[in-house]
Protein backbone atom coordinates (compact mmCIF):
# COMPACT_ATOMS: atom_id res chain seq x y z
CA UNK A 1 0.00 0.00 0.00
CA UNK A 2 0.77 3.56 0.00
CA UNK A 3 0.55 6.79 2.54
CA UNK A 4 0.08 9.71 1.08
CA UNK A 5 1.30 13.13 2.86
CA UNK A 6 -1.05 15.77 1.30
CA UNK A 7 -0.06 19.83 1.65
CA UNK A 8 -1.32 22.89 0.35
CA UNK A 9 -0.20 26.14 0.64
CA UNK A 10 -1.95 28.15 2.78
CA UNK A 11 -1.90 31.53 0.58
CA UNK A 12 -1.20 30.27 -3.40
CA UNK A 13 -3.20 26.59 -2.90
CA UNK A 14 -0.39 25.04 -4.05
CA UNK A 15 -0.64 21.51 -3.96
CA UNK A 16 2.16 18.88 -3.10
CA UNK A 17 1.87 15.06 -2.59
CA UNK A 18 4.93 13.23 -0.63
CA UNK A 19 3.89 9.25 -1.23
CA UNK A 20 5.40 6.62 0.94
CA UNK A 21 5.38 2.93 0.28
CA UNK A 22 4.10 0.50 2.94
CA UNK A 23 5.15 -3.13 2.91
CA UNK A 24 4.78 -6.11 4.79
CA UNK A 25 7.23 -6.58 7.56
CA UNK A 26 8.78 -5.07 11.05
CA UNK A 27 6.28 -3.20 14.14
CA UNK A 28 5.87 0.63 13.15
CA UNK A 29 4.58 2.20 16.36
CA UNK A 30 3.78 5.28 14.28
CA UNK A 31 1.74 3.12 11.89
CA UNK A 32 0.07 1.24 14.43
CA UNK A 33 -1.05 4.11 16.40
CA UNK A 34 -2.80 5.43 13.09
CA UNK A 35 -4.06 1.46 12.63
CA UNK A 36 -5.59 1.50 15.96
CA UNK A 37 -7.69 4.93 15.31
CA UNK A 38 -9.20 3.49 11.59
CA UNK A 39 -12.51 3.78 11.73
CA UNK A 40 -14.82 0.70 11.71
CA UNK A 41 -16.66 1.63 8.83
CA UNK A 42 -15.78 2.58 5.55
CA UNK A 43 -16.09 6.61 4.72
CA UNK A 44 -15.92 7.49 8.66
CA UNK A 45 -13.60 9.76 10.34
CA UNK A 46 -11.25 9.86 12.79
CA UNK A 47 -8.69 12.14 14.53
CA UNK A 48 -5.41 10.99 15.90
CA UNK A 49 -2.14 13.16 16.67
CA UNK A 50 0.82 11.34 15.08
CA UNK A 51 4.75 12.16 14.33
CA UNK A 52 4.84 11.84 10.62
CA UNK A 53 8.50 11.12 11.05
CA UNK A 54 7.94 8.06 12.61
CA UNK A 55 6.17 7.32 9.05
CA UNK A 56 9.29 7.84 7.02
CA UNK A 57 12.41 5.83 5.45
CA UNK A 58 15.83 6.56 6.58
CA UNK A 59 16.99 6.84 2.98
CA UNK A 60 14.96 9.69 1.50
CA UNK A 61 15.73 9.58 -2.24
CA UNK A 62 12.39 10.10 -4.45
CA UNK A 63 10.81 10.47 -8.10
CA UNK A 64 9.17 13.37 -8.52
CA UNK A 65 6.36 14.47 -11.33
CA UNK A 66 3.48 16.64 -12.21
CA UNK A 67 0.23 14.60 -11.32
CA UNK A 68 -2.66 15.04 -9.53
CA UNK A 69 -4.69 14.06 -6.61
CA UNK A 70 -6.14 10.81 -6.34
CA UNK A 71 -9.15 11.41 -4.89
CA UNK A 72 -12.14 13.64 -5.54
CA UNK A 73 -11.65 15.83 -6.34
CA UNK A 74 -8.60 14.80 -8.18
CA UNK A 75 -7.04 18.41 -8.73
CA UNK A 76 -4.93 18.97 -11.45
CA UNK A 77 -1.26 20.25 -11.44
CA UNK A 78 -0.21 18.50 -8.36
CA UNK A 79 3.74 18.15 -7.60
CA UNK A 80 4.72 14.79 -6.62
CA UNK A 81 7.50 13.45 -5.03
CA UNK A 82 7.58 9.33 -3.89
CA UNK A 83 9.96 7.99 -1.88
CA UNK A 84 12.12 4.95 -3.32
CA UNK A 85 12.81 3.05 0.09
CA UNK A 86 9.89 1.62 1.75
CA UNK A 87 8.70 1.66 5.51
CA UNK A 88 7.72 -1.49 7.26
CA UNK A 89 4.92 -1.98 9.52
CA UNK A 90 2.95 -5.29 10.55
CA UNK A 91 0.89 -6.99 8.32
CA UNK A 92 -1.91 -6.55 10.78
CA UNK A 93 -2.15 -3.31 10.88
CA UNK A 94 -2.12 -3.12 6.71
CA UNK A 95 -5.33 -6.11 7.06
CA UNK A 96 -7.08 -3.32 9.11
CA UNK A 97 -7.09 -0.49 6.14
CA UNK A 98 -7.84 -2.98 3.59
CA UNK A 99 -10.79 -4.50 5.20
CA UNK A 100 -12.06 -1.35 4.91
CA UNK A 101 -11.26 -0.65 2.31
CA UNK A 102 -10.37 -3.12 -0.59
CA UNK A 103 -9.08 -1.36 -3.49
CA UNK A 104 -9.40 2.52 -3.29
CA UNK A 105 -6.29 3.39 -5.94
CA UNK A 106 -6.90 5.09 -9.11
CA UNK A 107 -5.84 2.98 -12.32
CA UNK A 108 -1.95 2.75 -13.34
CA UNK A 109 -1.49 5.77 -15.84
CA UNK A 110 1.08 5.90 -18.77
CA UNK A 111 3.37 8.85 -18.25
CA UNK A 112 2.73 10.32 -21.40
CA UNK A 113 4.74 14.03 -21.80
CA UNK A 114 5.31 14.32 -17.94
CA UNK A 115 9.38 14.34 -17.02
CA UNK A 116 9.67 11.75 -14.27
CA UNK A 117 12.90 12.70 -12.30
CA UNK A 118 14.77 11.16 -9.88
CA UNK A 119 16.94 11.84 -7.32
CA UNK A 120 20.19 9.93 -7.32
CA UNK A 121 22.33 12.02 -4.87
CA UNK A 122 22.34 14.91 -2.79
CA UNK A 123 21.49 18.09 -4.85
CA UNK A 124 21.35 15.98 -8.56
CA UNK A 125 18.51 15.11 -10.68
CA UNK A 126 18.39 12.93 -13.42
CA UNK A 127 15.73 13.63 -15.70
CA UNK A 128 13.42 11.27 -18.09
CA UNK A 129 10.86 12.33 -19.94
CA UNK A 130 9.15 11.86 -24.17
CA UNK A 131 11.44 14.63 -25.45
CA UNK A 132 15.19 13.40 -25.13
CA UNK A 133 17.23 15.36 -22.62
CA UNK A 134 19.42 14.45 -20.13
CA UNK A 135 20.12 17.16 -17.41
CA UNK A 136 21.55 17.76 -14.01
CA UNK A 137 18.84 20.28 -12.12
CA UNK A 138 19.26 21.97 -8.47
CA UNK A 139 16.88 20.40 -6.35
CA UNK A 140 14.85 23.35 -5.49
CA UNK A 141 13.57 23.30 -9.18
CA UNK A 142 10.14 21.86 -9.57
CA UNK A 143 9.17 19.19 -12.60
CA UNK A 144 7.18 21.93 -13.79
CA UNK A 145 10.09 24.56 -13.94
CA UNK A 146 12.13 21.79 -15.81
CA UNK A 147 9.65 20.83 -18.73
CA UNK A 148 9.44 24.68 -19.53
CA UNK A 149 12.80 25.30 -19.28
CA UNK A 150 13.51 22.62 -21.80
CA UNK A 151 10.41 23.81 -23.98
CA UNK A 152 11.91 27.34 -23.72
CA UNK A 153 15.91 25.84 -24.50
CA UNK A 154 13.75 24.13 -27.66
CA UNK A 155 11.78 27.18 -28.97
CA UNK A 156 14.25 30.34 -27.48
CA UNK A 157 13.45 32.11 -30.78
CA UNK A 158 9.76 31.48 -30.39
CA UNK A 159 8.37 33.88 -26.85
CA UNK A 160 6.02 32.04 -24.63
CA UNK A 161 4.72 32.05 -21.05
CA UNK A 162 2.86 29.61 -18.93
CA UNK A 163 -0.30 32.00 -16.55
CA UNK A 164 -1.08 29.94 -13.55
CA UNK A 165 -5.09 30.20 -12.70
CA UNK A 166 -6.77 29.58 -9.13
CA UNK A 167 -10.31 29.18 -10.10
CA UNK A 168 -13.13 29.38 -7.43
CA UNK A 169 -15.57 26.68 -9.04
CA UNK A 170 -17.43 27.03 -12.27
CA UNK A 171 -17.34 30.08 -14.09
CA UNK A 172 -15.30 32.25 -16.52
CA UNK A 173 -12.15 33.91 -15.26
CA UNK A 174 -10.71 36.86 -17.68
CA UNK A 175 -7.50 37.01 -18.79
CA UNK A 176 -7.26 39.02 -21.62
CA UNK A 177 -5.24 41.88 -19.80
CA UNK A 178 -2.00 39.36 -19.36
CA UNK A 179 -2.48 37.96 -22.64
CA UNK A 180 -2.07 41.68 -24.06
CA UNK A 181 1.04 42.09 -22.11
CA UNK A 182 2.56 39.42 -23.13
CA UNK A 183 2.22 40.13 -26.33
CA UNK A 184 3.73 43.75 -25.92
CA UNK A 185 6.16 42.83 -23.74
CA UNK A 186 7.28 40.42 -26.56
CA UNK A 187 7.55 43.32 -28.92
CA UNK A 188 5.98 41.53 -31.73
CA UNK A 189 4.43 44.01 -34.63
CA UNK A 190 2.69 41.25 -36.32
CA UNK A 191 2.18 37.79 -35.23
CA UNK A 192 -0.18 34.60 -34.02
CA UNK A 193 -0.84 34.34 -30.25
CA UNK A 194 -2.07 30.49 -29.42
CA UNK A 195 -3.16 30.39 -26.53
CA UNK A 196 -3.66 26.77 -24.99
CA UNK A 197 -4.84 25.14 -21.21
CA UNK A 198 -3.43 22.37 -20.29
CA UNK A 199 -6.66 20.68 -18.98
CA UNK A 200 -9.56 18.03 -19.84
CA UNK A 201 -12.09 19.52 -17.43
CA UNK A 202 -11.95 23.59 -18.32
CA UNK A 203 -11.98 25.16 -21.67
CA UNK A 204 -11.41 28.71 -23.13
CA UNK A 205 -13.33 31.10 -24.96
CA UNK A 206 -13.59 34.32 -26.63
CA UNK A 207 -16.61 36.47 -25.39
CA UNK A 208 -18.29 39.57 -24.38
CA UNK A 209 -16.49 41.60 -21.42
CA UNK A 210 -18.93 44.20 -21.21
CA UNK A 211 -22.11 42.79 -19.61
CA UNK A 212 -21.74 40.07 -16.61
CA UNK A 213 -25.04 39.17 -17.41
CA UNK A 214 -23.78 37.35 -20.58
CA UNK A 215 -21.29 35.35 -18.29
CA UNK A 216 -24.45 34.30 -16.16
CA UNK A 217 -26.05 33.22 -19.04
CA UNK A 218 -23.57 30.79 -20.67
CA UNK A 219 -22.89 29.15 -16.98
CA UNK A 220 -26.88 28.66 -16.77
CA UNK A 221 -26.96 27.59 -20.36
CA UNK A 222 -24.06 25.19 -19.84
CA UNK A 223 -25.63 23.92 -16.78
CA UNK A 224 -28.62 23.05 -18.74
CA UNK A 225 -27.31 21.28 -21.41
CA UNK A 226 -25.06 18.96 -19.29
CA UNK A 227 -26.36 18.99 -15.80
CA UNK A 228 -24.76 17.04 -12.85
CA UNK A 229 -23.73 13.53 -13.11
CA UNK A 230 -26.08 12.60 -10.37
CA UNK A 231 -29.23 14.09 -12.19
CA UNK A 232 -31.66 11.51 -13.23
CA UNK A 233 -31.51 12.34 -17.15
CA UNK A 234 -27.71 11.79 -16.32
CA UNK A 235 -28.15 7.86 -15.19
CA UNK A 236 -25.83 6.44 -18.60
CA UNK A 237 -22.68 7.95 -17.45
CA UNK A 238 -19.87 5.75 -16.53
CA UNK A 239 -17.28 7.81 -15.70
CA UNK A 240 -18.39 8.72 -11.84
CA UNK A 241 -15.05 7.68 -9.56
CA UNK A 242 -13.93 11.76 -9.68
CA UNK A 243 -17.85 13.50 -8.33
CA UNK A 244 -20.37 14.36 -9.80
CA UNK A 245 -19.12 17.49 -11.71
CA UNK A 246 -16.34 15.48 -13.23
CA UNK A 247 -17.52 13.89 -16.62
CA UNK A 248 -19.91 16.53 -17.04
CA UNK A 249 -16.83 18.85 -17.08
CA UNK A 250 -15.09 16.61 -19.49
CA UNK A 251 -17.98 17.09 -21.33
CA UNK A 252 -17.89 20.62 -21.66
CA UNK A 253 -14.82 20.81 -22.62
CA UNK A 254 -14.97 18.74 -25.35
CA UNK A 255 -17.94 20.94 -26.82
CA UNK A 256 -15.82 24.50 -26.59
CA UNK A 257 -12.35 24.51 -27.11
CA UNK A 258 -8.96 24.49 -25.69
CA UNK A 259 -6.68 26.26 -28.40
CA UNK A 260 -7.49 29.99 -29.73
CA UNK A 261 -5.82 31.57 -32.22
CA UNK A 262 -5.90 35.53 -32.46
CA UNK A 263 -3.82 37.48 -34.58
CA UNK A 264 -1.30 40.91 -33.69
CA UNK A 265 -1.36 43.21 -35.92
CA UNK A 266 0.64 46.82 -34.53
CA UNK A 267 1.88 44.64 -31.92
CA UNK A 268 -1.80 44.30 -30.28
CA UNK A 269 -4.40 41.83 -30.31
CA UNK A 270 -6.84 41.77 -32.70
CA UNK A 271 -9.35 41.51 -30.38
CA UNK A 272 -12.73 43.09 -31.10
CA UNK A 273 -14.04 46.15 -28.91
CA UNK A 274 -16.28 44.04 -26.70
CA UNK A 275 -14.76 40.65 -26.86
CA UNK A 276 -12.36 39.02 -23.71
CA UNK A 277 -10.56 36.00 -23.15
CA UNK A 278 -11.37 33.63 -20.64
CA UNK A 279 -10.46 30.47 -18.60
CA UNK A 280 -13.80 28.63 -18.52
CA UNK A 281 -13.58 26.88 -15.16
CA UNK A 282 -16.32 23.17 -15.50
CA UNK A 283 -15.46 21.50 -12.14
CA UNK A 284 -17.28 22.59 -9.25
CA UNK A 285 -14.16 22.59 -6.24
CA UNK A 286 -11.12 25.29 -6.61
CA UNK A 287 -8.70 24.05 -8.92
CA UNK A 288 -5.01 25.34 -10.23
CA UNK A 289 -5.25 25.50 -14.18
CA UNK A 290 -2.09 26.36 -16.35
CA UNK A 291 -2.61 28.26 -19.79
CA UNK A 292 0.43 28.46 -22.48
CA UNK A 293 0.51 31.30 -24.65
CA UNK A 294 2.63 31.37 -27.55
CA UNK A 295 3.31 33.96 -30.42
CA UNK A 296 4.31 32.90 -33.45
CA UNK A 297 5.46 34.71 -36.87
Amino acid sequence: MEAHFVHRHKETGTLGVLGVFVTPGAANPGFSRLAAAFPKTAGGEAAVDVNPNGLLPKELTYWSYEGSLTTPPCSEIVDWMVLRQPIETDENDISAFTTLYPMNARPVLAANRRFILSSFRSGQWFARASLTCTRKLDLRQSTRQLARDVISKRESALPQTILTFSTRGQGLYEFTHQAEAFVSASGREEALLTVFVRHTSCSLLIQENADPDVRTDLLSFFRRLVPPASDPDMGWIVHRAEGPDDMPAHIKAALTQVSIGIPVARGRLMLGTWQGLYLFEHRDRPHRREVMLHLSS
